[in-house]
């Protein structure tokens, strides 16, 4: 099958100066262009325990990662969910998660501060290959959010059902930091197959 693009323009080596935004580090493996960006395309996201956090933000996290990254990157993204362990998985517990995976997108996440109007959250985000357990790409964030965004009021409304409190407090400080520390993702290149199953997950 003919390799395309789909969605975004292939990403570059990534390099962000401090103190530019709320993503104040960046790492992507030198050999990305030959050992990943035409293979690991096929991801699950999960999301760590939060020291200070409520109990099931792991969850809220992972479901807001999983939608913005499908919609807005190039990756399938075929599971999400909670993960225990604070390490990196071995491959054998990768392949646990899925046979499929080519890869998962852990969130770790600690948050400073937090009051009735503002929460203030520290992120990493480390993207892990499924073969061998490799680091392929890593990004730290800081930033303090307003819980309330006007902006944002009817994706809070979308996941206040199944999270409560905790969508209030946390769905909109999440989706900025995620957006801005998922700009900084490398982008695979899909094939016409990809881009077909890519589509069906959106649907």
């Amino acid at each position: 099958m003919r390799a395309r693009s789909f969605i975004l323009p292939a990403a570059a080596l990534l390099a962000l100066a401090a103190g530019c935004g709320p993503v104040h580090s960046t790492y992507l493996r030198r050999d990305y262009d030959t050992k990943d960006r035409l293979t690991l395309k096929r991801i699950g996201v999960y999301a760590l325990p939060v020291e200070d956090g409520p109990h099931d933000l792991p969850e809220l996290m992972a479901a807001i990662a999983r939608k913005h990254i499908q919609q807005h990157t190039q990756y399938l993204v075929l599971k999400s969910g909670r993960l225990e362990a604070a390490g990196s998985p071995a491959p054998a517990e990768i392949q646990k998660l899925g046979s499929r995976l080519d890869g998962i997108l852990i969130l770790r996440a600690r948050v400073l501060a937090r009051d009735e109007e503002d929460v203030e959250i520290a992120l990493t985000a480390r993207l892990v290959r499924a073969r061998d357990g490799a680091l392929v790409w890593r990004a730290d964030a800081d930033d303090d959010y307003e819980s309330a965004d006007p902006d944002l009021s009817k994706l809070t409304s979308t996941y206040r059902g199944r999270y409560g409190d905790t969508a209030d407090a946390f769905v909109a400080p999440l989706f900025l930091l995620f957006r801005d520390t998922f700009e900084t993702l490398p982008s695979p290149t899909l094939d016409d197959e990809d881009v077909l199953e890519k589509i069906e997950l959106e649907g």
